[in-house]
């Protein structure tokens, strides 16, 4: 068992994140509101809010397309899921 897993409410588990928050990182550097972007992805402002945090939710791959779209490639599905580089 991964003694490092992450336990969901619904009892899932899933691998911690191992980097920072990539997407607070951009938004960070940029003028853009948290609605601006949220339109641009096609989700709601709070769930952008969510993923801002830090234990934000692993978004669909649908979103991390978008995103990676909307941030021109700054912000990768692997950015997102807190993974490491691949080597």
């Amino acid at each position: 068992m991964d003694t490092n897993a992450v336990i969901l409410p619904s009892g899932r588990k899933r691998r911690p994140r191992t980097r920072p928050n990539r997407l607070r990182d951009w938004f960070a550097h940029r003028q853009v509101s948290k609605s601006e972007f949220a339109q641009q992805v096609g989700v709601e402002p709070p769930y952008i809010s969510m993923l801002l945090s830090d234990d934000a939710p692993w978004p669909s791959r649908e979103v991390q397309v978008k995103i990676a779209k909307a941030t021109r490639g700054e912000v990768t599905p692997n950015d997102l899921a807190g993974w490491p580089p691949q080597t």
